[in-house]
């Protein structure tokens, strides 16, 4: 097996300056860092309702028979909800991490 590279690319849609400032600039990756928290926030309460709306399927008839027509929808949303909230979650559990000792929240 070779060792080669791997790489990652990204395009973003924003000017060059705010990107190299917001991956080495201190308060734009605090500032980016507490965006990262506030995802997890609201991806548990949009998993809470999928939650619900996935109960109310499983327990009342009309609701069943009306999920027939959007059940691939909802789990299409499961699956990108699990996926981007457990990529914020390792993001932010890196970071603290990388925090010194007696600086962790």
């Amino acid at each position: 097996m070779q060792n080669e590279p791997f790489v990652i690319e990204r395009t973003f849609d924003a000017p060059v300056k705010k990107v190299w400032d917001a991956i080495t600039n201190k308060d734009q990756m605090k500032e980016f860092h507490k965006g990262i928290k506030e995802v997890v926030t609201a991806e548990e309460r949009f998993r809470a309702r999928l939650r619900t709306l996935r109960h109310d399927i499983d327990t009342d008839p009309q609701t069943k028979t009306e999920s027939r027509d959007y059940m691939f929808v909802l789990q299409d949303a499961e699956d990108a909800l699990k996926t981007s909230l457990e990529m914020a979650q390792d993001y932010a559990k890196e970071k603290d991490e990388e925090k010194p000792a007696g600086k962790q929240k």
